[in-house]
């Protein structure tokens, strides 16, 4: 099963994740070891969020929730430090996407607000690639 906050936080088979993947590649991480009795409590922080929305403003409340927030904010809780680097979006290559940014802003251009994106979790410290289809 995979946790995913797509559209409200819930669980869904692993098979069914991948078919509906770019493409169906992925990527798989896993916590190093010392991490790893971590885990039944960042599962059980992420099923906390469970039912929630998905946040497309990319705020770190809790209100909404997007992908890399639900699995950035379990392990903070479990574990008490953070994974992978939050970045402001005025950091990011935003240019692209301003009209999308601003229409779900209300028309603001919010480069000061903070996230934590899919590829920032990847190079996390605390993670290994174990797979990439």
């Amino acid at each position: 099963m995979v946790l995913e906050a797509i559209g409200p936080v819930q669980e869904i088979p692993l098979a069914l994740w991948i078919l509906r993947g770019r493409n169906m590649k992925y990527d798989a991480f896993r916590l190093e070891e010392s991490y790893h009795d971590k885990i039944p409590d960042m599962i059980r922080n992420a099923r906390a969020y469970l039912g929630r929305p998905y946040d497309n403003q990319f705020e770190f409340d809790d209100a909404k929730i997007y992908c890399s927030e639900l699995i950035y904010k379990a392990f903070k809780q479990a574990a008490g430090e953070e994974l992978g680097n939050v970045v402001a979006l005025g950091q990011l290559d935003w240019k692209d996407h301003e009209a999308f940014i601003r229409r779900v802003s209300g028309g603001e251009l919010p480069l000061d607000r903070l996230l934590i994106t899919p590829a920032d979790l990847a190079k996390a410290k605390q993670l290994r690639r174990i797979h990439t289809e």
